[in-house]
C-alpha cells in the first residue's frame, strides 16, 4: 500500500463531492419549478386583469341598483302623496301621476341596464373560473415538483454528508503541507491533480522523454511534481 493512498482517496472523495454538488445544483425539477413559478405569475397577472374588469362591471351594476332602489322609494313616496288624501287639486294629482309614470319609465330603463351588466358579467365570470382552474393546476404541479425536489435533495445531501465524513477521515492521513499544495492545485486540474505513474505516461499533459525518464528513475512510493503544470505524480 502506498503512503499516498490517502491523498488519492482524498482526491476521489473530492471528485465525488463535486459530482454530487453538480447533481444537486442541476436537478431538473429546479428549472421546472422556475418555469412553473413564471407561469403562475403570468396567470396571476392575467387573473388580476380579468378581476379588474369584473369589479368594474360590479361597480356599475351596484350604482344602477342603488339608483333603482332610490326611484322605487320615491315612487312609493309619490304614491303615498297621491293616494293619501293630501292632494285635492286635479292639476296636482295629474302632475304627480305624470311624475310617477316618468319615474317608472326611468326605473325600467335602469333595470334594463342592470340586466345588461349581469349579462356582461357572465363571460367574465367564466374567464375567472377558467383562470382559477389553471392557477390551481399549476399550484398542484409546483407542489409535486417541490416535493420531488425535496426528496432528491435529501437523498443527495445524505450522500454528501457521508462522503464529507469520509473526506475528513482521509484528511487525517495526509500531511498538512501536501494537503495545502493539493488544494491550491485542484481548481486547475480537478480529478487529475494527483496522477499515478503507470510506467508509460507521466503527467497526462506533459510526457516528454526526459520527464518519463525522471519518473522511471524515481524511488518507489515517492511523489514528484510535474515541472510544466504542477500536477503531483505518485510513483507506485
Amino acid at each position: 500500500m502506498s503512503r499516498f493512498d490517502a491523498l488519492l482517496a482524498l482526491q476521489d472523495l473530492d471528485t465525488s463531492i463535486e459530482q454530487l454538488e453538480h447533481r444537486l445544483a442541476g436537478l431538473p425539477e429546479r428549472a421546472q419549478i422556475a418555469e412553473g413559478e413564471r407561469l403562475a405569475e403570468s396567470l396571476a397577472a392575467n387573473r388580476a386583469e380579468v378581476q379588474g374588469r369584473r369589479d368594474d362591471i360590479q361597480r356599475v351594476q351596484k350604482r344602477l341598483e342603488d339608483e333603482v332602489a332610490m326611484i322605487e322609494a320615491k315612487v312609493v313616496a309619490e304614491n303615498d302623496k297621491l293616494y293619501g288624501g293630501g292632494v285635492t287639486s286635479p292639476k296636482d294629482a295629474q302632475a304627480l301621476t305624470d311624475e310617477i309614470a316618468s319615474l317608472k319609465r326611468h326605473q325600467e330603463h335602469l333595470e334594463d341596464q342592470v340586466i345588461e351588466q349581469m349579462e356582461a358579467a357572465e363571460p367574465v365570470d367564466a374567464e375567472l373560473a377558467s383562470s382559477d382552474g389553471s392557477i390551481a393546476e399549476v399550484a398542484a404541479r409546483l407542489d409535486a415538483l417541490r416535493a420531488a425536489l425535496g426528496e432528491q435533495e435529501g437523498e443527495i445531501n445524505a450522500e454528501l454528508a457521508t462522503v464529507q465524513t469520509e473526506r475528513e477521515s482521509a484528511l487525517g492521513g495526509v500531511d498538512e503541507e501536501l494537503v495545502a499544495k493539493y488544494q491550491r492545485m485542484r481548481p486547475r486540474h480537478d480529478a487529475a491533480t494527483v496522477v499515478v505513474f503507470d510506467g508509460k505516461v507521466g503527467c497526462p499533459l506533459h510526457s516528454s522523454s526526459m520527464e518519463l525518464d525522471r519518473c522511471k528513475k524515481a524511488d518507489s512510493d515517492s511523489l514528484l511534481e510535474c515541472p510544466e503544470c504542477g500536477r503531483l505524480i505518485v510513483i507506485p
